[in-house]
C-alpha cells in the first residue's frame, strides 16, 4: 500500500471509518468477485494491515447499497445517509473507485462533501486516496472518468445484445408470475409458462371466482403451504398479481349497477363479450354478477 497515504492518515489520526459497498443488482449482492460481502472485507482487511497498528481506536460503520449509479436521478439511500452522518476528520474507504459510482456528476458531488467535512476517502484496490493532495486528488478524477467511460462501453455492448435478442423474438426482462425464462433452439430467452406457478393462480382465480377475500385466499395458500417464491403470502401479493397479470379476476363487489351513460366491458364464462352501454346492460340487471375492478363483469 502507499506509503505517502499511510503516513497522511497517521498524521491526522481520523477517529471515524466508513466502509462504502454498492453492487448494481440483487444477483450481483451474492457474486463472489464483486459482492458486498467481498468489497466489505476487503475494506476492513485494508484498516487491520495498516491502520490497527497506528494507536487509533476507529469506530467503523458500514453502509452498503444495491442500485445502479449510472443515472444522476438514482437514489443511492446508503451513500446518501453516509455523507450525511459523515463527522470531520473521518475516513472512508472503498474496495474500488466504480463501486463509489460510474456517474461522474454523483461522484462529484459526493467528494465535495467529504472534502466539506475535512475528511478523506480511499480506495483500496487503486491504492489512491481523496482530498490528501492535489495530484492524488487528479488521479482519483481520472480513475472516476476512466470507470464512467467502461460503464458507457458496457451499456453499449448491452443495448446491441438485447437489440438482436428482441429482433429474435427474445424476451429480456424479469418473467411475470406464472412464467419463466428459457431458451429456444437458438438459445434466445424467451418466456415460457411455470407449471408450478400457473397452478397457484388458476387456485386463486378459482378461490376469487367463488367469493374469496385477498385475506382469505392468502390464508388458504399459507394454509396449504402454497408459497409465493418461498415467502408467505399476503393479501397484498394476491391483490397485485391479479391486478396486473389478470385483472379480469378482481373484483370489488356484487351486483353493482354501472354509473348513468357509461360502458361496460362484460365477460361471460371467462370469455370477453364485448362492450355494452348502460341501456343494454340494464337490460340484463336481473342477472346475478360479479363486477371486476377491471371494469368487467362475471355473470354467474
Amino acid at each position: 500500500m502507499d506509503k505517502n497515504i499511510i503516513n497522511f492518515i497517521k498524521k491526522n489520526k481520523p477517529i471515524n471509518a466508513y466502509i462504502y459497498s454498492r453492487v448494481s443488482t440483487n444477483k450481483q449482492a451474492d457474486k463472489d468477485s464483486h459482492s458486498l460481502e467481498t468489497q466489505r472485507t476487503i475494506c476492513k482487511e485494508y484498516i487491520k494491515s495498516n491502520l490497527k497498528n497506528m494507536d487509533m481506536n476507529l469506530d467503523i460503520s458500514i453502509y452498503e447499497d444495491i442500485g445502479s449509479s449510472w443515472n444522476d436521478k438514482k437514489i443511492l439511500y446508503q451513500l446518501n445517509k453516509m455523507v450525511k452522518n459523515l463527522e470531520e476528520n473521518s475516513l472512508v474507504l472503498i474496495s474500488k473507485i466504480s463501486r463509489l459510482g460510474r456517474n461522474i456528476k454523483q461522484v462529484m458531488n459526493i467528494l465535495k462533501k467529504i472534502e466539506k467535512k475535512k475528511s478523506y476517502i480511499i480506495s483500496v484496490e487503486e491504492q489512491i486516496c481523496y482530498n490528501m493532495s492535489r495530484i492524488m486528488n487528479n488521479d482519483f478524477m481520472i480513475k472516476v472518468i476512466e470507470s464512467e467511460k467502461e460503464s458507457n462501453i458496457l451499456s453499449e455492448s448491452i443495448r446491441k445484445k438485447q437489440k438482436i435478442i428482441k429482433s429474435h423474438g427474445g424476451y429480456i426482462g424479469n418473467p411475470p408470475y406464472g412464467y419463466k425464462v428459457g431458451r429456444n433452439y437458438r438459445n434466445t430467452p424467451i418466456l415460457m409458462e411455470n407449471p408450478d406457478e400457473i397452478i397457484i393462480i388458476n387456485t386463486i382465480i378459482n378461490l376469487v371466482n367463488n367469493n374469496y377475500s385477498y385475506e382469505n385466499i392468502s390464508n388458504y395458500l399459507n394454509t396449504n403451504n402454497i408459497l409465493h417464491k418461498k415467502n408467505k403470502w399476503t393479501a397484498n401479493a394476491v391483490k397485485y398479481i391479479l391486478n396486473k397479470y389478470h385483472p379480469e379476476h378482481t373484483f370489488i363487489e356484487f351486483n353493482l349497477n354501472p354509473k348513468p351513460n357509461s360502458n361496460v366491458n362484460i365477460v361471460y364464462d371467462g370469455v370477453y363479450d364485448g362492450v355494452y352501454d348502460t341501456e343494454s346492460y340494464d337490460m340484463l340487471e336481473d342477472i346475478n354478477y360479479v363486477k371486476l375492478r377491471s371494469g368487467k363483469c362475471i355473470f354467474k
